[in-house]
């Protein structure tokens, strides 16, 4: 699921914006190399969690186990409120960084007014072993952190978990696994340009045959939804394939097309 960019480069250093967060009350360093995870599969994964902040904050947490950061940045001069819930900027006038993201956003959270709002991307970071989430511990340099004047930001909204039906909970993961919609290119509209096999990062599409349509490997697919990008005759779309078509066909819900950035169309979290 992750970019082999990340593991080709040599030194990684992680530019992040920090903002509250409706699915895990903040998003900061630790949620700013989730962007690591290639295209379609973030919207998989947050599919998966509806309304349940602390397994989402586990998972983004475990993924940050995976793609570490050297250094860290955090921005903090304007920071995106209440997010959710009328949304506003406020002005906070702090730049942090650190080799530890964890304890950077520790201190963020600290930073905005959000110590008794439970963060639990930190909790679970910190549980990894992966930085430092207590804040007795955290060593602040340039600024006289304990008379710093913090801000008192709204918390965001839709921060409480939300219990879901056993049926709701095994469909929400079904729906975003197994029977999730998959990248096809239609022959009729492929003109063989060749751009999306030029662009795929696991090369899984290649010509049916020589100057015919291309047709994309779909046990080598990564979901990174370049070929859905990169494609400017609109022959490469979402649909549901094999198992996933004939269970929509029976219960009569297959749409025509499939927009890449809207919700599984049975997601329960949808109602």
């Amino acid at each position: 699921m992750i970019t082999n960019e990340y593991f080709d480069a040599d030194v990684i250093i992680n530019a992040a914006s920090f903002r509250s967060h409706g699915g895990i009350g903040i998003s900061g360093a630790i949620k700013n190399m989730f962007g690591c995870v290639v295209g379609l599969r973030k919207q998989l994964i947050h599919n998966l969690f509806p309304g349940n902040p602390r397994k989402f904050g586990q998972v983004i947490a475990d993924i940050y186990r995976a793609v570490e950061a050297d250094l860290s940045f955090l921005d903090l001069t304007t920071v995106l409120e209440g997010a959710n819930l009328s949304p506003a900027i406020a002005s906070v006038g702090l730049i942090l960084a650190s080799p530890d993201a964890v304890a950077l956003d520790t201190i963020a959270a600290q930073a905005v007014g959000y110590e008794a709002l439970p963060i639990w991307v930190t909790y679970y970071a910190g549980k990894f072993g992966l930085g430092c989430n207590a804040i007795d511990d955290i060593c602040v340099h340039g600024l006289d952190w304990k008379s710093l004047d913090k801000a008192h930001l709204r918390y965001p909204d839709m921060l409480f978990t939300k219990k879901l039906s056993a049926y709701d909970r095994v469909s929400t993961v079904v729906n975003n696994s197994i029977l999730r919609p998959r990248p096809v290119i239609s022959a009729l509209n492929c003109t063989a340009c060749g751009d999306c096999a030029q662009r795929c990062p696991v090369d899984c599409i290649e010509p049916v045959s020589e100057g015919a349509a291309y047709q994309i490997n779909l046990g080598d697919c990564v979901d990174c939804g370049c070929c859905l990008k990169v494609c400017e005759d609109q022959a490469v779309n979402l649909e549901f394939v094999g198992l996933a078509k004939m269970i929509r066909v029976l219960l009569n819900k297959v749409p025509a097309k499939i927009d890449p950035k809207a919700p599984n169309e049975l997601d329960p979290a949808r109602g």
